[in-house]
């Protein structure tokens, strides 16, 4: 099998996060799409292994945060090689909140979107958790991050 021809889909990078009993819990994904348009309905891919995926199906709710081009990479650095169970990856992030109470980063973030979880999707090493969006902004006319200009740029 070509893995790299993986490298050939086209992906952006976001910041996805939720909040459980007063605690906040994010991760770097590069997995989110809109799959309906009415109902307005997302779909993040997270990794059963991730520390943040069952924050996510127990709190109900999700916020996708997408990056800009010209990010701030320590928010790569802390939200994508860095685990919750061990750091407060939020402790100095900014951050607001919508409807659902998840927290939004707003630190070099183009776009927002707030959901709450209306369904999930068992897919192997994955789960695909469909999101409704109840709210979301636009914050900057700036490019988004996709993760092809990651991988050049940063990696």
């Amino acid at each position: 099998m070509q893995y790299q021809a993986f490298h050939k889909l086209s992906y952006g990078l976001y910041l996805v996060a939720t909040e459980l009993d007063g605690k906040k819990y994010g991760y770097i994904g590069n997995t989110a799409f809109q799959v309906t348009a009415e109902p307005a309905q997302l779909i993040i891919s997270s990794h059963k292994n991730n520390f943040t995926t069952a924050k996510i199906l127990k709190s109900g709710k999700f916020t996708v945060s997408v990056l800009q081009k010209e990010v701030n990479t320590s928010l790569i650095g802390v939200f994508g090689f860095m685990t919750g169970a061990e750091v407060d990856k939020f402790q100095n992030v900014p951050t607001i909140t919508a409807i659902s109470g998840a927290p939004i980063v707003t630190d070099s973030v183009v776009a927002w979107f707030d959901c709450r979880v209306v369904n999930s999707f068992d897919v192997g090493t994955h789960i695909l958790i469909l999101g409704e969006v109840v709210e979301n902004d636009i914050l900057s006319a700036d490019e988004p991050l996709t993760y092809d200009y990651y991988r050049e740029k940063y990696r």
